[in-house]
């Protein structure tokens, strides 16, 4: 019966990162590389990274060294290139944080302790709806923007502190759950993707006090449901009119 790996070891200090940092370098494992005629300087191979934690007894299984791994960019101390893997032991280019990167990033971010929801949602550009990742950062009162929870700077920022919140459901897609931000000169239109996720986002901007707007909707010249129209299971409206002087049984259905 094989034995279970050992449990992890405690988390890395920040001298230890750096002597671990140091002994890559004295080892050239950290160098710069090509790739597809692009460079990128001062960075490492994940599975080399992998075998030098092993032979130097950081770790002692591979499992070991990949959470390791994973650990230092969760700790905001590596990070992959491009921002699009987590900590893998393939080949694949990390390098440890710059202290001049423009930032801040995901990572460093959720390690302040001031995010109080972070979630995917689509945002509404110009033309089309695009998929980012964004967080609420409560004592600074902004919502940043990223491409992804890999990201070492934002795409956006969004400043609360004059922002009025609304419902917007007459901008978005059918069937998603969307929410207006404005500063009374921008406006900014964001889609959660499940009811949960919307109403976590409205508490959380409630609770530092972004002002809530209902939306205001026109009165409708409609007086009894013979005056609707509706669509039929396949898509093609119809009037409730053929339906007077019989009995009808109307069901509401909310979706959240």
């Amino acid at each position: 019966m094989e034995e279970p790996d050992p449990p992890s070891q405690r988390r890395l200090t920040q001298d230890e990162v750096q002597d671990l940092m140091q002994k890559m370098k004295k080892l050239k494992l950290v160098k710069d590389r090509t790739y597809f005629l692009k460079k990128y300087p001062k960075c490492f191979i994940g599975s080399e990274a992998v075998t030098f934690l092993l032979t130097t007894h950081y770790c002692n299984t591979i499992p070991q060294a990949i959470a390791l791994g994973q650990e230092l960019m969760d700790s905001d101390y590596i990070h992959h290139v491009t921002d699009d893997h987590h900590f893998k032991n393939e080949h694949l280019y990390y390098s440890f944080r710059d202290e001049d990167y423009v930032g801040p990033s995901v990572a460093k971010l959720l390690l302040g302790g001031h995010v109080t929801v972070h979630s995917d949602a689509d945002m509404k550009g110009l033309m089309f709806w695009n998929k980012k990742y964004v967080l609420l950062e409560a004592q600074e009162k902004k919502i940043y923007v990223y491409h992804s929870n890999l990201s070492s700077n934002p795409s956006a920022i969004i400043d609360l502190q004059q922002g009025v919140l609304e419902t917007a459901e007459c901008e978005c897609k059918s069937g998603s759950y969307c929410f207006t931000l404005s500063d009374g000169k921008l406006k900014w239109v964001l889609c959660a993707y499940n009811s949960k996720s919307q109403l976590a986002w409205l508490e959380a901007l409630s609770n530092i006090g972004v002002n809530f707007r209902e939306e205001e909707f026109a009165p409708t010249k409609e007086s009894t449901i013979y005056d609707f129209t509706a669509n039929d299971i396949d898509g093609n409206p119809f009037s409730l009119d053929q339906y007077r002087n019989k009995v009808c049984i109307v069901v509401n259905v909310a979706s959240y």
